[in-house]
C-alpha cells in the first residue's frame, strides 16, 4: 500500500526524505552530492543566510518605526522653527552627530543653521571649524546642547577625521558630521525617507507661514491689516501688567475727490504711497496697519501721550510734503490724524482706544482737516473743545 511504502523507505510522497534531502537515485536535488560533508555544508550555508536575512529583517523594521516616529515629531507643528528643533533633537537621537547644518534656499530666502550638541563659547576650534566649512553661516544661528534638550554638553571634539554626511533635499540640504559612517549603519534609503520628510514638513511649515502672513497683510500697500490689530488689542487686553499705549487713527483727506479726477489707479497709488511714508515715519516695534479704504492707524507701544502727538504731527507733515506723480500729474496728499492714549495707570478696557481715536479722528476733520487731534480724559493741553460727553479733545 502506499502508505506502507512510504513508511518502509522512509520518503515521502514527493520522493524527499523527511530531511529534505533527494536520494542518491534522484537525479538531482538541492544538494547534488549528499555526501555527509556536503551536506553540512549546505546546512550551515543555509543557516546563515537565514541569520542575516533575519538581521535584514528587523534591520528594516526598526528603520521603518524610526522614519514613522520621526515623520510624526515633524508634522507635529506647522512653525517652522519648531519643525527644525524638533527634526534636530531627532536626528541626534538616531544618529549622535558632532554637528548638523541645515541650508534652506527659497525664492529671496536663503539661510543656515547649525546644531552643536556642546558648549560653542566653550569651543573655539569647533566655532572656527563650522564658520570655515559654512562661509556664510553666522555665530547666532549656532545652537548649542540646550536646544537638543541635553541636559549637559558633551565632549565633541571635532579633529578633521570624522565623517561627513551631506544629503540634499527640496530647496536645501542637510550635513552631517558623525564618528561613524552613516551609510554603513542604514540603509541609504532609510536616510533618504528621513530627510524627504523633513523637507517636506519644512517646506509645508514655511508655505503655512506665507499664507498665514498673507491673510495678515493688505495686498495694496503690504501694511498689516486691521484683523492683525484687533488680536494685538486682545493680547494688551489680557496683559497682567498695563504699559502704556498709544493709538493713532489715520484718514485722507478728500480721497474720493483723488479717485474721481484721476481714476482708482490714481488712488491705488497714492494709497501706495501713504503706505510707505506711515512706514518710514514709524518704528521697528510699531504696528501700521490699513483699516480699509482710505483709513491707516499706528499702534505705539510704551509710547507717552506726547511722543504720541510728535509721531501723529510727523506723519501728517511727511504726507503733507509728499506728492504723488500720476500720467504727469502731481496729486497733493493731506490727512487728518485722531490719537487716544493709554497711560499704564488707566483701567478702561484697551478696545476704548479705538473708540476714542475715532471720536478724535471725527474732532479733527469738523475742525478743518489735515490737523492733529488728541482725546484725553483729563486737560494735558491747550486750545481743548468741550465735547458732549465732557471728555476733553485737543486739537492742533
Amino acid at each position: 500500500m502506499p502508505m506502507n511504502s512510504t513508511r518502509e523507505t522512509g520518503r515521502s510522497r514527493t520522493g524527499k526524505d523527511f530531511m529534505g534531502i533527494k536520494p542518491k537515485n534522484s537525479g538531482g536535488g538541492r544538494f547534488a552530492d549528499s555526501s555527509p560533508q556536503a551536506v553540512h555544508g549546505k546546512r550551515i550555508e543555509l543557516l546563515v543566510n537565514n541569520v542575516f536575512d533575519v538581521a535584514g529583517l528587523r534591520q528594516s523594521l526598526k528603520e521603518s518605526m524610526m522614519i514613522a516616529d520621526f515623520c510624526t515629531t515633524v508634522t507635529a507643528s506647522l512653525l517652522p522653527e519648531k519643525v527644525l528643533l524638533a527634526a534636530a533633537k531627532k536626528l541626534y537621537e538616531y544618529f549622535a552627530y558632532k554637528f548638523m547644518v541645515v541650508s534652506y534656499d527659497a525664492t529671496a530666502d536663503f539661510y543656515q543653521e547649525a546644531f552643536y550638541p556642546g558648549d560653542i563659547e566653550k569651543a573655539p576650534g569647533e566655532l572656527k571649524t563650522l564658520l570655515g566649512v559654512f562661509p556664510e553661516l553666522k555665530k547666532k544661528d549656532i545652537r548649542g546642547y540646550k536646544s537638543l534638550g541635553l541636559p549637559c554638553p558633551g565632549e565633541h571634539e571635532v579633529s578633521g577625521n570624522e565623517n561627513c554626511c551631506s544629503r540634499p533635499f527640496a530647496k536645501g540640504a542637510v550635513t552631517f558630521v558623525t564618528d561613524s559612517d552613516l551609510n554603513q549603519v542604514f540603509s541609504p534609503s532609510f536616510i533618504d525617507k528621513i530627510l524627504e520628510s523633513f523637507a517636506v514638513a519644512l517646506q509645508n511649515a514655511r508655505e503655512f507661514g506665507r499664507v498665514k502672513e498673507q491673510s495678515m497683510r493688505d495686498s495694496l500697500t503690504g501694511l498689516f491689516n486691521r484683523r492683525v490689530l484687533d488680536e494685538l488689542l486682545e493680547l494688551e487686553e489680557h496683559k497682567r501688567r498695563a504699559d502704556p499705549l498709544s493709538l493713532l487713527v489715520i484718514d485722507l483727506d478728500n480721497f474720493k475727490k483723488i479717485n474721481d479726477t484721476y481714476g482708482h489707479p490714481a488712488g491705488d497709488l497714492v494709497l501706495q504711497t501713504v503706505g510707505k511714508v506711515l512706514r518710514d515715519n514709524s518704528r521697528g516695534s510699531d504696528l501700521v496697519v490699513r483699516n480699509g479704504g482710505e483709513e491707516f492707524a499706528v499702534l505705539l507701544p510704551s509710547t507717552s501721550a506726547t511722543i504720541a502727538l510728535e509721531v501723529g504731527e510727523r506723519m501728517r507733515k511727511s504726507l503733507g510734503n509728499t506728492l504723488v506723480t500720476y500720467n504727469g500729474c502731481e496729486i497733493p496728499i493731506t490727512a487728518s490724524v485722531g490719537i487716544a492714549h493709554r497711560s499704564g495707570k488707566d483701567v478702561f478696557p484697551v478696545r476704548d482706544l479705538v473708540v476714542q481715536a475715532d471720536e478724535a479722528l471725527y474732532q479733527a476733520k469738523k475742525s478743518g482737516k489735515n490737523r492733529v487731534c488728541f482725546y484725553s480724559a483729563s486737560p494735558v493741553l491747550i486750545n481743548t473743545n468741550k465735547t458732549s460727553a465732557g471728555l476733553d479733545i485737543q486739537c492742533r
